[in-house]
C-alpha cells in the first residue's frame, strides 16, 4: 500500500501543508496514521477522500457541509462522482453563457455602435437574393424571433458582426473535427455549449426552439450546404449533438 507524507500529498493536490493540517484538526481529513515522531501519513483511501473534498470545494460547498456529507455511513463515492460530473457539466453551460455575455458587454463598452446596412448583413448575395431570403424568413419563422435576431445584428458594429460570424465558423470547424464521435460525449457537448452561446448573439432560444434549430439544419438545403462545406453530412451530426444537449436540459 502506497503511503504519502503530508508534504507529498499537499504537492499532488495543489494545497498547502497548513491546509491539510487544518483539515486534520477539524476532522475533515484525518491521516491514516501518525509516526512516533508525529508525522502524518496518508494512504490511497485518504487520497480518494481528498478528491471528494476538492470537488465539493470547487462547487462552493462549505467545509462543514462537506464534512457531514463524506462522513455519512451510506456515502457512495461512485454516486458522488457522477453527481459532481453532472453539476460540472451544468456549470460549463452556464459559464459559456456568462463568457458570451462578458464578451458582448466588453464590445459594447469598447466599440462605437453603427447600424449595419442590408448589403453588409447579406454580404455576397445579390439584391434579388436578399429580397427572396427576407420573404422566406417572414413566411417560415416566428416573427418575434426574426425581429429580435434582426435588431440584434443590425446594431452590431462591422467588427462585432465579423467577429460573431467567425465564432460561428470556428464552432462549425470544431464540430467537423469531432464528427464520428458520440454526439452526447463531453467533448462534443462542450462544442454544443459554445454553439448555444453563439446563437444567443442573435436571440434567446428556448429549449424547444434550440432543438428545432438543430432539425432545421438537416431539413433546410442551405443549412445542410453550409455544414457540408466543412464535412459531408455534418448537419446530421450537429442535429444529433443538439438533441443530446436539449435532452439534458429537459431533465433539469
Amino acid at each position: 500500500m502506497n503511503e504519502y507524507k503530508i508534504s507529498s500529498l499537499a504537492k499532488m493536490a495543489g494545497l498547502s501543508v497548513r491546509t491539510l493540517q487544518y483539515y486534520d484538526r477539524i476532522g475533515l481529513l484525518k491521516p491514516s496514521k501518525k509516526t512516533d515522531a508525529g508525522y502524518r501519513v496518508y494512504t490511497e483511501k485518504e487520497l480518494l477522500k481528498l478528491q471528494q473534498i476538492l470537488f465539493y470545494r470547487e462547487l462552493d460547498f462549505p467545509l462543514g457541509s462537506i464534512k457531514l456529507l463524506i462522513n455519512k455511513r451510506d456515502f457512495d463515492m461512485v454516486k458522488a462522482l457522477l453527481k459532481h460530473r453532472q453539476m460540472l457539466e451544468e456549470r460549463n453551460i452556464r459559464t459559456a453563457g456568462l463568457i458570451n455575455t462578458i464578451d458582448k458587454t466588453v464590445r459594447k463598452l469598447k466599440e462605437v455602435k453603427t447600424v449595419l446596412k442590408d448589403e453588409e448583413l447579406y454580404e455576397g448575395f445579390s439584391k434579388k437574393e436578399i429580397e427572396s431570403i427576407k420573404k422566406e424568413v417572414k413566411e417560415k419563422y416566428d416573427p418575434k424571433v426574426v425581429k429580435e435576431s434582426y435588431n440584434s445584428v443590425r446594431h452590431m458594429t462591422k467588427e462585432g458582426f465579423a467577429r460573431v460570424k467567425e465564432e460561428g465558423e470556428q464552432v462549425s470547424r470544431d464540430f467537423a473535427t469531432l464528427m464520428g464521435k458520440d454526439p452526447a460525449s463531453d467533448e462534443v457537448q462542450r462544442i454544443v455549449a459554445r454553439h448555444y452561446a453563439h446563437i444567443n448573439n442573435y436571440y434567446k432560444p428556448t429549449n424547444e426552439m434550440y432543438r428545432g434549430l438543430g432539425k432545421l439544419y438537416v431539413d433546410d438545403d442551405r443549412f445542410r450546404a453550409h455544414y457540408d462545406k466543412y464535412k459531408k453530412d455534418l448537419a446530421f451530426f450537429v442535429h444529433k449533438a443538439i438533441d443530446a444537449f436539449c435532452d439534458k436540459l429537459d431533465k433539469k
